[in-house]
Order: C-alpha cells, then sequence, then structure tokens
C-alpha cells in the first residue's frame, strides 16, 4: 500500500471525546492535515534538507532533474510526481525509481496507466468542475483527489464554500493545492470540511518556514464527530408567532378503588 494512503487514513481518523476516567494508554499525536510540498528544481535548498521540516510527503514536478536519486535523499518520506498526463511507460518509469504515487490530470492520461498497484493515483481536479463529473470521479480508478486553486483568495470565506462544496460530493482521501502558507484559522477551516491535506508549492518558502508551517498543523485538534458539536435548539419564540405549545401528554390514572 502506498505510503502517502496510510498517512492520509491516519490524518482522516475522527477522534471522539472519552468518556469516564479510564485510559488506554498515550496515544500517538496525529496530525489532522498532511503538510506536503510541491518541490521544483529551482528551489534554493537541496531536496534532501526537506527530510528534516516535518513534511508528511514531497511531491516534484515531472521535469525534476535526479528523480531517481529520490528515495536515497528522502529515505523514508514518500515522495511522488506531478504530471500533466500519464502514459503506460511513465507510470512504469516512476514505479521502478521508488516513486509512492503520481498526480496527474485527466486530460491525456491513459485508462491503461491507472492499473491498481503499490503506486497511489491522485487525480488534479479544479475546483470549478462541474459537479455530475466530480459525482463520478469516485467510481473512477483512482485512489485520492488534490483540489486546484481558484482564482479567489484562499484565505476568504468563499474560497473555502468552493472546497467544502467539492469535498462533499467525493468519498475519497482529498488534498488541496495552495501558493503560499495558511493562518490557523484557514487550515482549521479545511480540517472542518473534510480536507485530509495541503499540497504548498515551494516558491520562496525556506525550510524555516516550512518548520514553522509542519508545528502549527501538528497543533491542531483532530475533527470531532458531528455527533460530538452543538446541536441547534429550537428557540421557545417559535410557540409565539400564532401556534401554541405542545402539550404534554396526560398520564392515565390508574384505578386504584377497591371494589365494595
Amino acid at each position: 500500500m502506498s505510503k502517502l494512503l496510510e498517512r492520509l487514513e491516519k490524518a482522516s481518523k475522527v477522534t471522539s471525546v472519552p468518556l469516564g476516567f479510564g485510559s488506554s494508554g498515550v496515544r500517538e499525536k496525529v496530525s489532522p492535515l498532511l503538510l506536503m510540498v510541491l518541490w521544483d528544481s529551482g528551489a534554493s535548498q537541496e531536496v534532501s534538507e526537506l527530510a528534516k521540516a516535518g513534511l508528511g510527503s514531497v511531491v516534484v514536478s515531472e521535469g525534476f532533474e535526479g528523480i531517481k536519486e529520490l528515495s536515497a535523499q528522502l529515505g523514508d518520506l514518500p515522495w511522488g510526481v506531478w504530471t500533466q498526463g500519464l502514459t503506460k511507460e511513465k507510470q512504469e518509469m516512476l514505479k521502478s525509481s521508488g516513486c509512492d504515487y503520481v498526480v496527474f490530470s485527466a486530460e491525456g492520461t491513459a485508462l491503461e496507466s491507472l492499473e491498481e498497484g503499490e503506486m497511489a493515483r491522485v487525480l488534479e481536479v479544479p475546483l470549478d468542475t462541474d459537479e455530475k463529473l466530480l459525482v463520478a470521479i469516485e467510481d473512477l480508478p483512482v485512489d485520492a483527489v488534490v483540489f486546484k486553486a481558484s482564482n479567489k483568495p484562499s484565505s476568504s470565506l468563499s474560497w473555502l464554500m468552493d472546497v467544502a462544496a467539492a469535498r462533499k460530493l467525493i468519498d475519497l482521501p482529498a488534498l488541496v493545492r495552495l501558493q503560499g502558507p495558511l493562518a490557523p484559522a484557514a487550515l482549521a477551516g479545511l480540517r472542518d470540511v473534510g480536507i485530509n491535506g495541503v499540497v504548498l508549492e515551494s516558491g520562496e518558502a525556506g525550510l524555516s518556514v516550512l518548520k514553522e508551517l509542519s508545528h502549527a498543523m501538528g497543533g491542531l485538534p483532530q475533527r470531532r464527530k458531528r455527533s460530538e458539536r452543538i446541536a441547534p435548539m429550537l428557540p421557545r419564540t417559535a410557540w409565539r408567532s400564532g401556534s401554541t405549545a405542545p402539550k404534554p401528554e396526560e398520564e392515565e390514572e390508574e384505578d386504584d378503588e377497591e371494589e365494595i
């Protein structure tokens, strides 16, 4: 099984509030959001330094030089390749290089390259994709999706609504590609709508920035079950608009009289 999928599965676990005083031991602290970095060959640091940043994974562009050396440079850290289209030949080459997963767009991808195997298949999905196509993704030979950012600011409620609407239609692990780090409130919003990880474009992000972001994401509490969230209550004023409050049911009186 892909290491990326294993880590996404851990991140997606919904915790429940423990009851009572018993304890089943110390639980491992797992961030509800996996931090991934899209690295390019023009980055200022060596890719091997990313293994020290507390990342969940590293994904490189298709033209990245030295793909075959990535496994040795990153150690146990899973890595993948982001490509515009996937062919059978490309899929076999990446698999032989130790690639853990591949991210691809629907255009230019051959069905024969999507055979199920150890390498995970992650489909790039624009946020403005038609709803009927979003619903169909779950039945395709893919293991996860990554939502491509729109023109809206990723710190806005409008953008988060678009992400939530798309996420609700796909029952697969879901990532979001970002151009820059987000504030804790925005990260918590992604967690609450069911996003399992973020893919940050490297850009000018240095190792210290990645470490800080990884620490902030690790401090996020796990997403709670919906049943544990505060349920809406019907206000008493709802009975003042002409309707009457429901009457309590009358208890049946027992006949305690003795026969004479």
